[in-house]
């Protein structure tokens, strides 16, 4: 809570002045606030015209008016006024956001933008917040194929102190996958790479979709066998004319044939999930004994106390 005691920087002299009787406060004001509220927060403090200034009085009253409502600071002076003192309240309101919206936007909806942003309705209005906001709904979209995307930011009053923020989305034109490249060991034929990728020349280059379909892409190769997989980041060249060519390198790695001897108690498919591949992708003499450890605790759980495992690797099958 901040409050404000400016006050008696100059109020401390004018008492002083008063010799020892304390000036009687002819009138009280309030400004910045709505004139509906001023018969609310009059009742609220504990001074009234004619009263004896107070200093204490005047403290209660600035921290009584600061705790009613969205105040960013409260502020207390007096002037001469008559044979007394004007005791005025300045109020200066907390700019909070009321309301949150979008417009223009057409690839990105309204509930996936708002779950980008670090801030919230009901949340102080701070400019500096407000810009990384923007910035962050610009690449948003430069991300999903948008590179020429414009984001002004527009705010309107709303009620007391409250502000709708709108954020104004100008798309532009998209950029166009021109082409898709391949290299390196595939692992998989390309037909079936290209399909699981996602994307085809013609389509907008969406990143956040390439990204998916490369997930994908990996852990089908994986499941295919091929542990060691692994895709580097992709090479976009921009052609000109809002076009781009797509370059992925993928590196299958050798495939591992797994088999189990001597079970009889559960299907493959369960024992290879119970190894966790993922948690060591490259298989090497040094890593069969944490295969045997996992596989003998996933048996041990089910009810086989005495199962023992052991893993050989044939480099050359």
């Amino acid at each position: 809570m901040r409050v404000s005691l400016a006050l008696f920087l100059f109020l401390l002299p004018a008492v002083a002045r008063a010799a020892e009787a304390s000036p009687i406060i002819r009138r009280i004001e309030f400004t910045g606030v709505d004139a509906a509220e001023i018969p609310r927060l009059r009742a609220s403090i504990p001074i009234a015209e004619g009263d004896p200034l107070q200093r204490w009085q005047v403290t209660k009253s600035v921290k009584l008016i600061y705790l009613q409502g969205n105040h960013a600071q409260v502020e207390a002076g007096i002037e001469p006024a008559g044979e007394g003192v004007l005791l005025r309240f300045s109020v200066t309101q907390r700019s909070w956001i009321a309301e949150i919206a979008f417009t223009g936007n057409e690839t990105i909806p309204d509930g996936a933008l708002k779950r980008l942003l670090d801030v919230e309705e009901g949340d102080d209005l701070l400019p500096d917040l407000l810009e990384r906001q923007r910035r962050k709904i610009i690449e948003a979209f430069q991300r999903r194929g948008y590179p020429d995307v414009a984001v002004e930011l527009r705010s309107a009053p709303i009620g007391s102190g409250g502000v709708r923020v709108t954020f104004l989305v100008r798309e532009h034109s998209p950029r166009i996958l021109e082409r898709i490249v391949l290299t390196g060991s595939l692992g998989l034929p390309e037909g079936e790479i290209r399909r699981v990728i996602g994307l085809k020349p013609g389509d907008r280059l969406d990143e956040e979709r390439l990204a998916e379909g490369l997930d994908t892409l990996q852990a089908l190769l994986q499941a295919k066998g091929f542990l060691e997989a692994a895709i580097p980041p992709p090479r976009i060249v921009a052609s000109g004319e809002g076009r781009a060519s797509l370059t992925l390198l993928i590196q299958a790695g050798k495939r591992i044939h797994l088999q189990f001897v001597g079970n009889r108690a559960f299907p493959p498919k369960r024992l290879v999930e119970s190894l966790a591949l993922e948690r060591n992708p490259t298989i090497t003499s040094w890593s069969l004994g944490a295969l045997e450890g996992r596989l003998e605790k996933f048996y041990r759980t089910k009810g086989y106390p005495f199962c023992t495992v052991t893993a050989l690797l044939n480099e050359d099958a």
